[in-house]
This record gives C-alpha cells, structure tokens and sequence, in this order.
C-alpha cells in the first residue's frame, strides 16, 4: 500500500537525468519468463524535458508500462534510441 501512496507523489515529477540502468532494471522487475519484447518510446516535449514510456509485451500485449518524463537522458540511453524514438528491447 505505501508503494501506490508514492506513485502519488511522485506520478507528476520530472528527474533531471534518466538513465539506461534504470530502465534496464524496470524491465528486469516487470518480465515474465514468457515475455516476448519490450519497447521504449521517446517524446521530446515542448518544454525541452523527454517523456520516455516503456512498455513489456507478451503476445504481443501489454502486461506492463511505465512513464518516466526527465529534463536529459543519459549517454547510455541516447546511443539505445540513436535516431529512432522507438526501439524494440529483447528481454
């Protein structure tokens, strides 16, 4: 119960840098042993901060996501998206 009264608080903050280990992580913590894929998403806003939603698939469903919005991404990060603002992860 604590966990969902953090998302609360936390749901509308920007974090100045977000870093590949931490999606990397999420997507540790949400696979299934069936999961098929993840996949990130990159939106630059108008404000200059990114939103960056990660989503892990299993038949091509969503079983879970997340939505990070940062004011930079880390190097690991950008070289992940390189051009691209959408990229497939294999889990």
């Amino acid at each position: 119960m604590w966990w969902q009264l953090l998302l609360l608080f936390t749901a509308g903050a920007v974090i100045a840098s977000l870093a590949w280990s931490a999606i990397k992580s999420w997507f540790s913590e949400n696979a299934l042993p069936t999961t098929s894929y993840g996949e990130l998403i990159k939106k630059k806003l108008s404000n200059g901060n990114y939103e960056v939603i990660s989503g892990v698939f299993n038949n091509n469903t969503c079983i879970a996501k997340k939505k990070w919005v940062a004011k930079e991404l880390d190097d690991d990060l950008k070289s992940k998206f390189g051009n691209q603002k959408i990229i497939k992860i294999e889990l």
